[in-house]
């Protein structure tokens, strides 16, 4: 074991005992990628003398099971623990206040996690590929929903946003394919490209009066939607937002002014009541989806998002 000035600087294979390390009581800090890639990790349980744990410190250790972490650090750092593949449980003391990008992308094992009410931002890709993620609960003091935070938690079945949040941003849930509810998106200004692409069986969705913009295919491959309100507030939605919603059988616009790019609602075949104010002026290519039939076929497990223009 590499120390210095109170650092861990790097384990080693020989350093680790019947799955676990001893922590000196005299280490304050785990260093950038200590324990990177140490396959025999099994269980730590991290003193609280430490206070801070840096980037990539357990990134890849595959058999790491579970983790006890220290009561006085303030953040779970990039990369963390990204790649822990069989990490079951994980207690986030209530001291942390923000969980970095990458922090536990790809921990396939884990089922559910509590997050503190002190965390405000929780980063990029943070659980993305948490495959057997069931339940989380966002913090009421988060403000945006990152790009990726949640993409491809594929047993989150349902999800409560809160009060707080402003946006939520490019893919924060794209592929979440077992998501069926969303709380109403009271105070949300933008929903990003691809935000609930791929949850095909989300069946609920309320636009709240805040939403102001709705980004490419935010909502493409819904399948399960049966009813859209567009609310006076939307500004803009951009193309593909609502394509391949081939449930959609009711639509109601609320104001003449919101801008439609084109192919929004294309391959919705099964949209036959529509709702629309008395002095809208409908521009074929605004409502083109209405009749046109999308070329694109069903693609649940496709990386290739498409833009329409």
């Amino acid at each position: 074991m590499e120390i210095e000035n109170n650092c861990i600087k790097r384990v080693y294979s020989g350093d680790i005992k019947n799955g676990t390390v001893i922590i000196p009581d005299s280490i304050t800090k785990i260093g950038d990628r200590a324990f990177e890639e140490c396959e025999k990790l099994i269980s730590i349980n991290i003193s609280n003398s430490i206070t801070e744990i840096g980037n990539h410190a357990f990134k890849d250790c595959v058999n790491l099971k579970s983790i006890k972490l220290p009561d006085n650090i303030t953040e779970i750092s990039v990369f963390a623990f990204k790649g822990c593949i069989n990490l079951e449980s994980i207690t986030i003391p209530e001291t942390v206040t923000r969980i970095r990008d990458y922090a536990f992308k790809k921990c396939e094992k884990l089922k559910s996690i509590t997050i503190p009410n002190n965390v405000t931002e929780i980063g990029d890709s943070a659980f993305q590929d948490c495959k057997n993620l069931k339940s989380i609960k966002i913090p009421d003091n988060v403000t945006v929903i990152e790009q990726n935070t949640f993409r491809h938690c594929t047993s989150l079945t349902n999800i409560t946003i809160p009060y707080n949040v402003t946006e939520i941003r490019e893919c924060a849930f794209s592929g979440c394919t077992s998501l069926k509810s969303v709380n109403p998106l009271d105070n949300i200004i933008y929903i990003g490209n691809y935000a609930f692409y791929n949850c095909f069986n989300l069946q609920v969705i309320i636009i709240s009066d805040s939403v102001e913009y709705i980004g490419y295919c935010a909502f493409r491959f819904c399948k399960s939607l049966r009813s859209i309100k567009i609310p006076d507030s939307v500004i803009k939605i951009w193309g593909g937002a609502f394509a391949n919603c081939t449930e959609l059988r009711t639509l109601t616009i609320t104001d003449s002014e919101t801008e439609f790019e084109n192919n929004v609602f294309a391959g919705c075949k099964n949209l036959k009541n529509i709702t629309i104010p008395d002095d809208v002026e409908i521009n074929v290519n605004d409502f083109s989806g209405l009749w046109l039939d999308s070329e694109a076929e069903d693609s649940e497990d496709s990386e290739d998002f498409e833009y329409f223009y």
